[in-house]
């Protein structure tokens, strides 16, 4: 998905907003996907001047191309309750 299109996206919903509550949430929601889409979740060193992937903490061993498989196999599901946006 292009930030383009998550700028319009925001834009939009947060427009709508200002009228209909649940869109102001919707536009939260936008914006916060932006960040997470345009920003890098490795660690910075400040040495090299690069971002490192092999000092970035992390945990598990389950890939996104592995979640999605399941998800796709029906082996797995996604419980959202009262988080769901749809």
């Amino acid at each position: 998905m292009s930030v383009r299109l998550l700028d319009a996206i925001f834009g939009g919903l947060d427009l709508v907003g200002r009228v209909l509550p649940a869109a102001k949430t919707k536009a939260e929601l936008a914006r916060i996907g932006q960040y997470y889409a345009t920003e890098s979740m490795l660690v910075w060193n400040v040495e090299t001047r690069a971002y490192d992937s092999a000092g970035t903490p992390w945990t598990g061993t389950d890939t996104l191309q592995d979640h999605y498989k399941r998800l796709i196999e029906g082996k797995s599901s996604i419980e959202r309750g009262k988080h769901s946006v749809l």
